[in-house]
């Protein structure tokens, strides 16, 4: 029977992997936990900034990777994704690239540049930028190849929402709302503009001229 060690386990042995494979083992290890989402929404994961992790006589220092408990439901490449990405912050920190904005949750292209040399493609969003993450071709082989267990993570954190919330919400494309057209409008007298989203009948309080409406072919 799988427990939560099988699964920090699992993650200490991936990311020796992708660190021999990806980074020549130059990466320093950091403490790999497991962490329930709280308030954080929309987080997969997450690298602390400092090495937070430390021995009475600061001979041993770390970093420290999170993994959201609640997405561990997931597909195995998908939690591989997660780590990968906490590991490519990682190689930032450690490199002194900047790699994010806004307080660390926009990804700027540095990132997307960083994250797909290292077993990852990103794609954008508009909230948090180049962060939407996929193993690419070359990481899935080194899933199989060796053998990174989907088992070790048969246990996971119950999201306050369903399995099939959740699920609707990471995998489907946000709905974007479309601009309502605005109107023009121009006082024939002086020439003056306007816009307005709503039908409206003013006048010009120069001319004493009601506005008309530009019609498309003469904007």
């Amino acid at each position: 029977m799988s427990n939560i060690n099988d699964s920090i386990n699992e993650l200490h042995r991936a990311f020796h992997i992708f660190n021999k494979v990806y980074y020549n083992n130059k990466l320093p290890e950091p403490a790999i936990l497991i962490m329930a989402q709280g308030n954080r929404k929309n987080m997969f994961g997450w690298c602390t900034v400092k090495e937070v992790w430390r021995n009475e006589n600061l001979s041993d220092k770390r970093y420290e990777i999170n993994l959201i408990a609640e997405y561990l439901f997931l597909p195995l490449e998908d939690i591989m994704a997660t780590l990968l990405h906490e590991m490519v912050h990682l190689h930032c920190l450690v490199n002194g690239i900047k790699d994010t904005s806004r307080g660390g949750t926009y990804h700027n292209k540095r990132f997307k540049v960083t994250a797909e040399i290292h077993g990852l493609n990103i794609e954008r969003d508009d909230e948090i930028g180049w962060s939407l993450t996929q193993v690419n071709s070359l990481t899935k082989s080194i899933i199989k190849e060796y053998g990174i267990r989907a088992e070790a993570f048969s246990l996971y954190r119950a999201p306050s929402e369903t399995i099939q919330e959740v699920k609707e919400e990471i995998y489907q494309p946000k709905l974007i709302k479309p601009r309502k057209k605005q109107k023009k409008y121009i006082c024939p007298g002086c020439g003056t503009k306007i816009k307005s989203s709503k039908e409206i009948q003013i006048k010009c309080i120069h001319c004493n001229q009601e506005f008309e409406e530009v019609l498309k072919s003469e904007d």
